[in-house]
């Protein structure tokens, strides 16, 4: 409060072209919302493109590396969307799935910003980074690097990155806030 009283203040001693500038750094200031957005982002991402760099560095290019009874560590590339579904065999093909992936990617940024519900705008973030870091990849190896293998008895889930951990936690989330926000709202009649 006292702060917004001194700028007051200190707006009478100025010419009008100065708190014209004023005025408009004021409203152009970066909100602490839009900082965690961004720090999440961008954690997301280097975080993958860090592993992802790595696993292409020292996992071999066959086979696994044995961790645990259900973790492997695997590299394989992925030319689809999720799972490996529709494959972008050709260049047009990539730059059609990156396209589509921007634009989705665009509307859930916009989402994010908008978004009054902190724990909503962390999951959107979360999606949000982990989408940049599979656009990121496919755009630079035409394909996303995975490298972690989930299997139990034989079975074995599609390799994955951390891209998609951030994606499947921020999708959860997702959906957990809005059950619970529906709940809490009661039936709509």
């Amino acid at each position: 409060m006292r702060q917004a009283v001194v700028a007051r203040r200190n707006m009478l001693f100025m010419d009008d072209n100065t708190r014209m500038r004023a005025r408009w750094l004021r409203t152009r200031s970066v909100s602490k919302k839009t900082i965690v957005i961004m720090s999440i982002v961008v954690g997301v991402f280097l975080a993958d493109a860090f592993t992802k760099s790595a696993a292409q560095q020292y996992l071999p290019p066959a086979g696994a590396i044995y961790i645990s009874p259900f973790l492997n560590l695997k590299l394989a590339y992925n030319q689809g969307i999720s799972f490996g579904l529709l494959k972008a065999n050709s260049t047009t093909d990539v730059i059609t799935l990156l396209v589509f992936q921007c634009a989705i990617l665009a509307a859930l940024g916009y989402l994010a910003m908008r978004s009054s519900v902190p724990i909503e705008r962390a999951s959107l973030s979360l999606i949000v980074g982990g989408a940049v870091g599979n656009i990121f990849d496919r755009a630079v190896n035409h394909a996303v690097t995975d490298f972690l293998d989930l299997h139990l008895y034989g079975w074995h889930w599609p390799t994955f990155n951390v891209a998609d951990i951030a994606i499947s936690i921020g999708a959860v989330l997702l959906i957990w806030t809005t059950i619970r926000n529906t709940h809490r709202q009661g039936p709509q009649a």
